[in-house]
């Protein structure tokens, strides 16, 4: 019996030894494999950009489309590590002139962002406007500032296509109800795509003043699903909120 449990030992011996090397061998087999891709790859990183090409590094994760000089969602993509830049009027993008449509077109060539995150100006098509349009007057000179404002929407949707069918990912940011998103330039824009709304506000996000909560009540549409569902965060009721439509309180937030 002792002969026979000796043998059953040296066999289970002999049967772990064999697992461990052989899980060994796959192990270091896997990191050889993968050492191996990983300068397969960079050197032909490094020949596509000696023919003019671009590195993988050298990718923008996100180009911010319509927004401000200081805006915080380039920054906080530059701080947390990403590769992020604006487009905006600041920096000679402007979609109603030639020239700014082929500096945000030379950008998206050159440096083809993952992602462009656009945020049209939402005055014009804010409910807002209506308080200006009471008056002939007021309502002339907001019925100008949309026809402008549409113009700026068909610009700028032209380039987003292009991008899209390209395999671009787009992400329009607009207040959730604010008038643009039933202009027949945005539906004729979307209805091209397969695409989801998220909706959130900012009072959820810690959005708030010294006299309180801000609701902001936004929606996020992409053409890529289940990227943003995190972000679906409506108010809960437990708090107050504080006025930010309009005045400099708004762009504050």
């Amino acid at each position: 019996e002792n002969e026979t449990h000796d043998e059953d030992a040296t066999d289970y011996d002999q049967a772990s030894e064999e697992i461990y090397v052989t899980k060994n061998l796959a192990d270091f087999e896997s990191k050889r494999i993968h050492l191996s891709l990983e300068e397969y790859f960079e050197e032909f990183d490094d020949n596509v950009f000696e023919c003019g090409g671009l590195r993988e590094c050298d990718m923008l994760d996100v180009l911010e489309l319509c927004c401000e000089e200081d805006s915080l969602l380039t920054a906080t993509v530059l701080k947390m590590g990403g590769k992020a830049e604006r487009a905006g009027l600041f920096n000679g993008c402007d979609l109603l002139k030639e020239s700014g449509r082929e500096k945000v077109k030379e950008i998206i060539r050159t440096r083809k962002p993952r992602w462009i995150w656009v945020s049209y100006p939402c005055g014009p098509t804010s409910p807002i406007q209506h308080l200006n349009e009471i008056t002939d007057d007021g309502w002339r000179k907001s019925m100008k500032r949309r026809q402008r404002h549409r113009r700026l929407l068909k610009a700028g949707n032209d380039i987003l296509e292009d991008y899209a069918n390209a395999g671009g990912n787009v992400a329009w940011e607009w207040p959730r109800y604010n008038e643009g998103w039933k202009l027949s330039e945005v539906r004729t824009f979307w209805n091209k795509f397969d695409y989801m709304d998220h909706d959130f506000d900012g009072c959820m996000f810690n959005l708030k003043s010294v006299n309180g909560y801000h609701k902001k009540p936004w929606r996020l549409r992409c053409n890529r699903k289940g990227v943003f569902h995190a972000m679906e965060r409506c108010c809960d009721g437990s708090h107050r909120h504080d006025p930010s439509m309009g005045g400099t309180v708004a762009r504050k937030t």
